[in-house]
């Protein structure tokens, strides 16, 4: 590194003016009109290749970048961190887990300038020595899009992806918002910016715009019960699932408004989305024929072979009873089967 280079920030300097202030001293002045500046950025990591550079680059050692790099770490070593680096970093150290968008939007309210990509923040702090209370996480290395995550510890992460699950597995669908609503009430807070998406990479969750769900190999209240509704081998219409998902959990829940009962828009949008089930005009049929129904399934589907289609109460009981039911089961399976609507006349079928 030049001796003549300056051993202290000028007086007053932040970090939103520090970036630009210590590269431009380790780019050559020939350099600063022909790109350097943007390509000793793409050698640091901090911005994607820029294409329009290509001929600029053409013959150029690709090391030429990289040592500008490396003499602007040394240089920021010497200088040490600017008088509000430590502050922004405990900004981003909050306990939240944020996407890469998140992070970006809360530094550049904080006054980060150039700094507010967190990458950058982050880079900068290490090369002024300091220890940084944020770690940047990748997931998704397996997929072609990984997603980074800035979080204070990586078991965190780990953590939040765990109850996020439990979550899922309980209510089943739930709107983005009240996801992570919940998971704040559970010391897991999580911003994903206004990206849904962002918060199911986050968490390594399936969904949409407008909902999230578990990974297809998890339980919920709605697998359980399409597991059983698929042995009835019909369509099946999309307004009845609610009701039959909510039958087949026990115990009953009470309602709870974005949580309970499941709502339509919400079992239509996992429909489309699952490889097992075929959306139609509002029905739902499974794919792929289901395998033999359990005992108690077979007896409410053999109790309307008789070709009653609407059953009384009574006759629904004996009719599982002549199966070999005992009272009470037979009554409990009026109670809970989620292939059985009541109606007002007696109890059917679904579909």
């Amino acid at each position: 590194m030049r001796p003549s280079l300056p051993a202290r920030w000028p007086s007053g300097a932040r970090t939103e003016q520090a970036v630009g202030y210590l590269l431009a001293r380790h780019v050559p002045p020939a350099w600063l009109a022909y790109g350097g500046l943007t390509m000793v950025r793409e050698a640091a990591g901090w911005i994607e290749v820029a294409r329009e550079l290509d001929q600029v680059r053409a013959g150029v050692d690709p090391g030429l970048a990289l040592s500008w790099v490396r003499l602007a770490r040394e240089h920021a070593r010497r200088l040490g961190p600017p008088s509000d680096l430590r502050d922004l970093l405990v900004v981003l150290g909050d306990g939240v887990i944020r996407s890469h968008a998140a992070a970006f939007a809360l530094l550049r309210d904080a006054g980060a300038g150039d700094a507010a990509n967190p990458r950058i923040l982050l880079d900068l702090a290490t090369w002024c020595g300091l220890d940084s209370p944020v770690q940047a996480v990748t997931v998704g290395t397996r997929s072609k899009s990984p997603f980074v995550v800035y979080v204070r510890d990586r078991a965190d992460l780990v953590q939040a992806r765990i109850s996020a699950r439990k979550i899922l597995q309980h209510w089943g669908i739930l709107a983005p918002a009240t996801l992570t609503q919940i998971l704040a009430e559970h010391r897991f807070p999580v911003d994903a910016g206004d990206s849904p998406m962002g918060l199911q990479r986050i968490l390594g969750l399936g969904g949409t715009h407008n909902w999230v769900w578990a990974a297809p190999h998890r339980q919920s209240p709605l697998t359980r019960a399409l597991r059983r509704i698929a042995t009835l081998n019909r369509a099946v219409p999309l307004r009845q699932i609610p009701a039959a998902v909510a039958r087949n959990t026990s115990p009953h829940r009470p309602a709870m408004t974005g949580r309970w009962p499941l709502t339509l828009a919400a079992v239509r949008a996992w429909a489309h989305s699952s490889p097992d089930w075929s959306v139609e005009r509002d029905t739902i049929t499974p794919i792929v024929p289901a395998s033999r129904p359990r005992e108690r399934d077979l007896a409410v589907i053999t109790a309307f072979a008789g070709g009653e289609a609407v059953l009384v109460w009574s006759r629904l009981r004996d009719a599982l009873q002549e199966q070999g039911m005992t009272p009470l089961a037979a009554e409990a399976i009026i109670f809970w089967s989620p292939l059985i609507r009541r109606t007002r006349s007696g109890y059917t079928l679904l579909g």
